[in-house]
């Protein structure tokens, strides 16, 4: 059985320059340095090593400068998508991110791993929207992408944090979305659509990339290509029901909402919640422990 090691110290940083010397004492005393951004990762890893490690919580450095006439913003690695989202949504209705659906988790840790979300197929992965990050190395400089060079800038979007330094901020573009957009979920046990999930792999890769303004669009879209699915406009307008003792609670739901509010929606909030939830960074009240991995299909399921 592998026995891992808890952190010896937890270091956080309230700016930059509070990092090089966390870096330089731990090579100078042969332990890992383990790079906490959001510590969202199921696996813990920023909590424990099989090595003795000091942990370096970046969660203080979480500061956020949008420029809308460039299209861009300077994200610190220690803000939360949360964060993120509501700055931007403050700012402007029309700009949006490529980030993931957990407002929780840290940009440091997701866009370095890649970062899945709903708008990847038009504008991919969050890290596909990176233009340019700040990173320390190991002897405590920082290089932007000009001093990293394109090998190191391609390697941080997607190579997994801290693999090639501490990321100390990104900068991303951001992207168009409209003002509203329509948010839907329809509910189906697989037992009995398996020729549903045929279908589904066959045909979702042909729809629109984009987003969806209301039902006027998506309800002949969804009655041409899955009317399996049954959604009616008369569902566009039902209030999702709450705290059922048997979920889901509703088989079909569809909203009408701000890009902010399907945010929300897509975490499991009210699209209509006030946008301050975005900023929570505490630990829930009523914890859920469970243990996930995601499978990435590179061939079609096949039919039992």
């Amino acid at each position: 059985m592998v026995e891992f090691f808890v952190s010896l110290l937890i270091a956080s940083p309230r700016k930059e320059s509070e990092i090089k010397p966390v870096i330089l004492c731990a090579k100078k005393l042969g332990v890992q340095v383990k790079i906490k951004s959001g510590g969202h990762d199921y696996e813990g890893i920023s909590f424990r090593s099989e090595f003795p490690f000091v942990m370096l919580d970046l969660s203080n450095l979480d500061d956020i400068k949008i420029d809308l006439k460039e299209g861009t913003v300077w994200v610190q690695a220690g803000a939360t998508f949360g964060q993120l989202y509501y700055a931007i949504a403050k700012k402007s209705r029309v700009h949006g991110i490529a980030g993931g659906v957990c407002f929780s988790v840290g940009t440091g840790g997701l866009i370095s791993g890649g970062g899945l979300g709903t708008v990847m197929r038009k504008f991919g992965h969050a890290a596909d929207n990176v233009v340019d990050a700040h990173v320390m190395d190991v002897n405590g400089n920082i290089l932007d992408r000009k001093r990293m060079k394109e090998d190191m800038f391609w390697a941080i979007r997607g190579g997994g944090g801290a693999s090639f330094g501490v990321i100390l901020a990104w900068k991303l573009k951001l992207v168009p979305v409209p003002e509203k957009v329509t948010v839907f979920t329809v509910y189906k046990k697989l037992e009995s659509n398996q020729k549903l999930l045929q279908k589904w792999q066959n045909t979702s890769h042909q729809l629109p990339d984009g987003t969806i303004s209301w039902t006027d669009e998506l309800i002949p879209l969804l009655k041409e290509k899955f009317p399996e699915f049954h959604l009616e406009k008369k569902d566009c307008f039902q209030e999702p029901a709450w705290d059922c003792s048997n979920r889901p609670c509703i088989k079909k739901e569809c909203r009408k909402s701000s890009w902010i509010g399907s945010i929300l929606y897509f975490y499991g909030r009210r699209t209509n919640e006030s946008l301050e939830v975005l900023l929570e960074k505490s630990i829930p009240t009523q914890k859920n422990y469970f243990k996930a991995t995601s499978d990435f299909v590179k061939t079609l399921v096949a039919e039992c």
